[in-house]
């Protein structure tokens, strides 16, 4: 690609990015630029790879970051998945090699950065550890955190006049205990409080919560009480 041509397309997005008023012209250049490199970078990537998808994407027509290959995601163990999602866990991914051989991926890199000037890369995903993982929003997170649990239930309350809801999950550990963990600020910011084992007292103030807010769950607190016996 013409370097000339570049700096005018990194230039534009700049403008544009920050909001400034860009003419009917200048963004239809823009368009048809990018569309053009979008399009003969898909060209080149059928070429060399027959038959297998790409998602990419691209950042101030200068980085092209490749999302998927094969519906496959990169994580930053070096391995990939085909999970569902954005949130990767080390104990519930399911690990895949690069569905393309690396040494050929890295050779189409390097052969686009030195014809076009444009650095490819892949958008590679954090794989979220018990050691780094820091918000706890969903029972994957919390399983992730203290180790696998099955599920009893995970549901919401919802508050008169608000429109975001509280989540909250039971689970029983493979020793036959339950713990409760729920939020009382939003779903966005994670789980709130921990109900261990011996915490009568926020046990009751979370089935009271669920009987103010009508909200039925199968799990009695009597269950979860006798679990905290049996432990003993």
């Amino acid at each position: 690609m013409d370097e000339s041509i570049r700096d005018q397309i990194v230039e534009a997005r700049k403008k544009r990015d920050l909001g400034w008023q860009i003419t009917e012209e200048a963004q239809n250049f823009l368009e048809g630029k990018e569309g053009d490199l979008e399009k003969a970078f898909q060209e080149r990537w059928d070429r060399t790879f027959p038959g297998v998808s790409v998602h990419f994407l691209s950042s101030r027509a200068e980085h092209y970051y490749l999302y998927e290959i094969d519906k496959a995601k990169p994580l930053d163990n070096g391995r990939w998945t085909k999970d569902e999602g954005y949130e990767f866990h080390e104990h519930a991914t399911k690990f895949i090699d690069c569905p393309v051989a690396m040494e050929k991926l890295n050779q189409f890199m390097a052969e686009i950065e030195q014809e076009t000037s444009l650095k490819v890369e892949l958008s590679v995903q954090e794989l979220k550890t018990r050691e780094t993982i820091e918000r706890l929003c969903t029972a994957a997170d919390l399983q992730c955190k203290f180790g696998p649990f099955t599920v009893l239930e995970e549901g919401e309350v919802w508050y008169t006049g608000w429109d975001i809801s509280d989540k909250f999950v039971i689970g029983q550990f493979p020793d036959g205990h339950i713990e409760v963990w729920y939020s009382v600020n939003g779903h966005g910011f994670g789980f709130d409080v921990a109900i261990t084992e011996g915490e009568t007292e926020e046990l009751v103030k979370f089935y009271e919560r669920l009987e103010e807010y009508k909200v039925s769950i199968n799990t009695t607190k009597q269950q979860i009480l006798e679990s905290w016996r049996s432990d003993e």
